[in-house]
């Protein structure tokens, strides 16, 4: 049976010279206000841009496909930002929305920039963009849902195959776990650190205490529990 998996991974913000608003963004951020409600002004929003995934190999030795990326395109607008991924505690609302998504070529790869929008004027808003400008938050986690993770030696369904992502086989080929058919964008947040490569500051993965055999060991753990990533896999309806 075909299944659905949810997973989750991160990016960064990119830089700008400031957060403000674009006459072409207050025009698309419009469609999302309700109807019967005046259209934001230049006074009501802050906007910035993230680079979001890409079709590089992860971290976790996975990649997305260019047409996953691309249906990722299609989805982002309109979904919201969230903070940790925290959709059920009593702080679960969005703090932004996204309002527009583009596919962009860079020297290494294929990535997705999303471009979203918070309140201005408020407390948590001005607070946000603070956090933003200096810094201090900088990178963002994408949440989805897909039906196709399959590895790229022989094309099966991880969950049904022998191989697991970051394997290194006797003939120096390492296992990639290939993501595609995605079908929702279920939201994307502020985190503290991401998880895609060449998109966080600084070579922090470098600097991190766990060792590449005990992330792969990991990883295989995680698949053989049907578990990837932060997602799981699910039935389809």
């Amino acid at each position: 049976m075909k299944q659905l998996m949810r997973r989750q991974m991160s990016a960064k913000l990119e830089s700008r010279a400031n957060l403000d608003p674009a006459d072409t963004d207050l025009a698309a951020i419009a469609r999302f206000v309700p109807e019967g409600f005046p259209a934001p002004t230049e006074g009501d929003v802050y906007v910035a841009s993230a680079l979001v995934c890409n079709d590089l190999v992860d971290h976790y030795s996975t990649r997305f496909t260019e047409g996953a990326l691309q249906k990722i395109v299609e989805l982002l607008p309109g979904t919201n930002l969230m903070t940790n991924h925290d959709e059920h505690s009593g702080r679960a609302l969005p703090v932004g929305r996204a309002f527009g998504a583009e596919l962009v070529r860079l020297d290494d790869g294929l990535y997705v920039r999303v471009r979203f929008y918070w309140e201005r004027g408020t407390a948590w808003g001005e607070e946000m963009a603070k956090r933003v400008m200096l810094g201090i938050w900088r990178e963002v986690s994408l949440s989805w849902w897909m039906a196709s993770f399959t590895n790229s030696i022989d094309g099966a369904p991880m969950d049904e195959s022998p191989y697991y992502a970051g394997q290194k086989l006797p003939d120096g080929q390492v296992v990639v776990g290939v993501m595609d058919e995605v079908v929702e964008v279920n939201e994307f947040s502020l985190v503290p650190r991401g998880g895609q490569k060449n998109t966080a500051i600084g070579p922090v993965r470098e600097r991190e205490t766990q060792t590449f055999e005990g992330l792969m060991a990991a990883c295989r753990a995680r698949v053989e529990k049907r578990d990837v990533g932060l997602g799981r896999y699910f039935p389809a309806a």
